[in-house]
């Protein structure tokens, strides 16, 4: 929902996507739903992007609702998984080596950099 309110704040204004900007947190059920019509649309969108952009749906749930979760670190390597280990979050997984050498490690500055992810920094 974040993804989709960041792209109407920048003008664009189609009626799925506005529709799932203004998704409330009891109507979560209709997100697959209008997910699907908005990668539907997107001119040029192949199959690997749609996947992409429900990666980023679940990524940007989860973290809303981590503290929920006992392993909320445990959900992103599920999803990492699931969708074939893609390099777009290799850098949020706990068992892979940093990418820049002097990165940070532990479990909260990959929270941090989940973080970042879902919010587009």
């Amino acid at each position: 929902m974040a993804i989709a309110m960041e792209q109407v704040k920048r003008g664009d204004e189609g009626p799925d996507l506005l529709a799932l900007a203004g998704v409330l947190k009891e109507d979560e059920g209709d997100i697959a739903k209008l997910v699907s019509a908005l990668v539907a649309h997107v001119p040029g969108n192949s199959e690997q992007d749609a996947r992409l952009t429900w990666m980023r749906i679940l990524l940007a749930w989860a973290y809303e609702k981590r503290s929920s979760f006992s392993d909320p670190l445990g959900i992103v390597e599920q999803i990492y998984a699931d969708f074939g280990y893609p390099d777009e979050i290799r850098h949020l997984i706990r068992y892979n080596p940093p990418e820049d050498a002097g990165a940070e490690g532990g479990e909260d500055s990959l929270l941090r950099r989940w973080g970042e992810y879902v919010n587009g920094s």
